[in-house]
């Protein structure tokens, strides 16, 4: 997709991450797929960092400096790394973009959308979503990847209706459709 490398495993490569996300954002910000590619790099850092139970462990001491109390402890995963990301930046990114772009983000992790497809589902969204809902058409594939469920620590925070299709062992929808 890039060339910036967005799988860190320690302090130091979260580091040369954040910077190198930061300098192709200042570098393409002329751009109109700038925001897109923003996106991408952010939902794919935070993705692995979840996946890796890294989240907190990477993203915890930055926002602390950032935050003379104490980390904010935002609860957005991707609002947290878009701060951290533009930590220190003379220009950052505006709040209002930032927040704006942390909530597609959370929705499109919370579909299960895999990163090569995340502009489509993003431009498709048009308007703010609602991140508890689920986007109308996208309920058995949650449920079902829900059933896989590689962001298990998500499952209390769906509709008890997709939880309960994400439980039926056998589902119509999801079996190959006949000639």
């Amino acid at each position: 997709m890039d060339d910036i490398a967005l799988y860190p495993e320690d302090d130091e490569e979260f580091e040369a991450v954040c910077r190198s996300i930061a300098k192709a954002w200042r570098s393409e910000q002329e751009g109109g797929e700038a925001t897109a590619r923003l996106e991408a790099r952010v939902y794919r850092l935070v993705e692995h960092l979840i996946a890796r139970d890294l989240l907190d462990e990477l993203m915890c001491p930055r926002e602390s400096r950032l935050d003379r109390r104490g980390a904010p402890g935002y609860p957005n995963a991707f609002r947290r790394a878009l701060r951290v990301i533009f930590a220190g930046e003379f220009e950052p990114i505006g709040t209002q973009t930032r927040s704006d772009m942390a909530i597609r983000l959370e929705y499109a992790y919370r579909h299960f959308v895999p990163p090569e497809f995340l502009k489509v589902f993003l431009t498709s969204l048009g308007v703010r979503p609602k991140v508890t809902s689920i986007h109308p058409g996208y309920e058995s594939w949650v449920a079902l990847n829900l059933r896989k469920a590689w962001n298990k620590h998500l499952i209390p925070e769906y509709p008890k209706s997709i939880r309960k299709l994400a439980r039926r062992k056998k589902d119509r929808a999801w079996r190959k459709p006949g000639p």
